[in-house]
């Protein structure tokens, strides 16, 4: 994993990780609220911190045969972690200000490299089963590679920077594995950490296993972006493409498809900073102006964002964006929506949302129209009017079963023309081969959530292929 014998990936800079989860804020995934706020015993966390097999090599390419390789001669002894080797009886810690501690010209190090491999074992409990499980390592100075149960698992470079692997393929449920850690001392990620600093190694901070839901929270950001400060010809450019892309109706203020405009551009910094590939959000609806002057105005972006392949669920549908990026991916779009009347005359199903649309998949061109209330929510502002389509269509969505696993749900039919309301919602008229009362009777057995996402055409056939390669099962209602 470190070396083929012509890269040595410790003296290569170009290369910082292998499988390393990307960084994140520095938080627990509870079960329960009640848990979280308590801060207790974290069932989906098992604490590595204590007493781990150690041994103390010269160099990495030794540590590496025995990380690879221990036999039954080799002499491990005891250490502590988290903790330094050189507090613990292996080498002495030092100190520099301006100089490197060895004489070496970047990226190269000394090849007289202390080594330390880590080895312990330890038992995932019998309900892990079916969820993510990540390897945490607080800190590693400054090389770490992993192992387990001697397979390897990924490199880390950068000290005192969390890595976090993930090893669902390799843990079982109810079973033992071992877990080996490979540290050195140098690598080229020295060269731009030393400065005025006491050189040391080891595990210096906690190691744990964590056990996540397969749909989890994986990262928080709190960046605050004030509209008032984007810049007004941006703005007046954005407006410019409303008006291009939307049919906006002459009752909709000037000044709200400004503040639109605002958000909008605002949305597309957050994707470009985070480089976004979906996005879910959701408003309590009172009690923060500036939230719920985001939300009254997000709806235009959203949609363009949607339209551009990067789709935008409401009310944090997290699994329902994923159905949209499928669709959007097999070029059918994707729109958000739910099911909200039933036409037994006509036998129908009317489904809709109050936004965001997918403008690609519209029966004509999108409108915008004022709203006085966002579906239920407080605010005010603009949304998208739209109809999906007449002609075949396929509805997505992701459902999570009871044991956290989870599968597609499945349904054809055919947006057929009719009167729909006309309120400033994506709203259209679908009917199914089995017949309206058949087909919400039989979708909702499965227990899905109850938004899902619509796509022009008859895909399922492709959805049952990428359900296959992606080893999960699919549910079709007709």
């Amino acid at each position: 994993m470190l070396s083929n014998g012509l890269i040595r990936l410790w003296e290569n800079p170009e290369v910082t990780q292998l499988n390393k989860l990307p960084g994140r804020a520095s938080f627990e995934n509870y079960p329960t609220v009640t848990l979280a706020k308590a801060r207790r015993r974290n069932p989906w966390k098992i604490d590595l911190d204590g007493e781990w097999d150690f041994f103390s090599a010269p160099d990495i390419v030794t540590g590496l045969g025995i990380a690879c390789e221990a036999s039954e001669k080799t002499q491990w002894t005891k250490i502590t972690v988290p903790g330094h080797p050189e507090f613990q009886g292996h080498g002495k810690p030092h100190y520099t200000n301006v100089q490197m501690p060895f004489p070496e010209e970047p990226p190269r190090v000394p090849d007289h490299n202390p080594t330390g491999i880590f080895r312990r074992t330890v038992k995932i409990p019998g309900n892990w089963k079916s969820r993510r499980i990540v390897l945490h390592f607080g800190s590693a100075e400054s090389l770490l590679a992993v192992w387990v149960n001697g397979e390897a698992v990924g490199m880390s470079k950068g000290s005192r920077l969390p890595a976090e692997f993930d090893i669902t393929a390799l843990a079982c449920a109810g079973r033992e594995m071992e877990i080996t850690a490979l540290v050195a001392k140098w690598s080229d990620s020295n060269f731009i950490e030393d400065q005025d600093m006491w050189w040391l190694s080891g595990l210096p901070r906690s190691v744990a296993l964590f056990a996540m839901p397969r749909t989890h929270i994986a990262d928080v950001n709190l960046r605050p972006v004030f509209n008032g400060k984007v810049v007004e010809l941006e703005a007046e450019v954005r407006v410019a493409e409303f008006r291009e892309t939307f049919d906006v109706q002459a009752d909709c203020a000037e000044e709200e498809l400004v503040r639109a405009a605002r958000t909008s551009l605002a949305l597309d910094e957050l994707v470009s900073l985070k480089n976004l590939g979906s996005l879910a959000y959701y408003h309590m609806g009172s009690g923060c102006p500036e939230l719920e002057d985001v939300i009254s105005s997000v709806i235009l972006g959203n949609s363009l964002l949607t339209a551009r392949g990067i789709p935008v669920a409401g009310e944090y549908e997290v699994k329902n964006v994923q159905a949209m990026k499928i669709l959007d991916t097999f070029g059918v779009g994707g729109s958000f929506t739910e099911y909200y009347a039933m036409d037994f005359a006509d036998d129908v199903v009317l489904m809709g949302h109050d936004g965001p649309g997918h403008i690609a998949i519209a029966s004509s061109k999108t409108k915008v129209r004022p709203l006085g209330v966002y579906h239920g929510k407080v605010g005010n502002g603009l949304s998208v009017e739209m109809s999906v389509k007449h002609g075949p269509v396929t509805l997505l969505s992701v459902v999570e079963d009871r044991d956290g696993s989870i599968f597609f749900l499945v349904a054809e039919g055919e947006s057929v023309p009719g009167p729909i309301l006309e309120i400033g919602n994506t709203n259209s008229r679908y009917r199914f081969p089995t017949g309206a009362r058949a087909f919400v009777n039989s979708w909702n057995s499965h227990g899905p959530a109850h938004h899902c996402a619509v796509g022009v055409g008859h895909i399922r056939s492709k959805l049952a292929k990428l359900a296959a390669l992606l080893n999960i099962r699919i549910e079709t209602v007709c």
